[in-house]
């Protein structure tokens, strides 16, 4: 079931972004930067960690810690959060008050904000605890990936066109 809503909402997405190019508005904003360079980065940055570490496991190296894959995490992770930082204290603040019907989604994502920090911690621990067998990495890291995505495609939903109608 899962991986159907996931298929939907891919789809949903790809069909939004052929709109959203159509639209006259869209390369003269804010909209396009984010759905084509500021999204994208965070998706493929985390994406790598997570061939990195099939690729690991696939060369059947099992390194009592794997440092390589926790730097390119945390390297992503410190991006993400600084790029969260912003939109909690300048974008989401402005577009709150631009569309107040939407004070719900913008909470639902702030709380993925902050639903992020332990996912992060548990990915991170669990790079770091050789007891752990790869399939708990991947499974955690998995679980961050998959939040971070939904988080980005919701976020881009609500946003983009608020951003094309004139909200910044």
């Amino acid at each position: 079931m899962e991986s159907r809503s996931a298929a939907a909402t891919v789809i949903a997405y790809e069909a939004a972004r052929v709109e959203w190019r159509q639209h006259p508005a869209y390369r003269r904003t804010i909209a396009q930067h984010f759905v084509e360079d500021v999204h994208p980065m965070f998706r493929e940055m985390f994406n790598s960690v997570e061939q990195a570490l099939s690729k690991r496991e696939k060369k059947g190296e099992t390194p009592l810690v794997d440092k390589q894959v926790q730097r390119m995490f945390h390297n992503a992770w410190s991006n993400l959060e600084h790029h969260h930082q912003a939109e909690d204290r300048l974008m989401f603040p402005r577009l709150r008050e631009f569309a107040p019907t939407q004070l719900e989604a913008f909470d639902v994502l702030e709380e993925d904000h902050k639903r992020l920090y332990p996912l992060k911690d548990a990915v991170l621990s669990s790079l770091d605890n050789s007891m752990l067998s790869d399939e708990d990495r991947r499974r955690s890291l998995s679980e961050f990936i998959a939040l971070l995505m939904d988080h980005l495609n919701r976020e881009e939903f609500l946003v983009v066109p608020m951003f094309m109608n004139g909200a910044w």
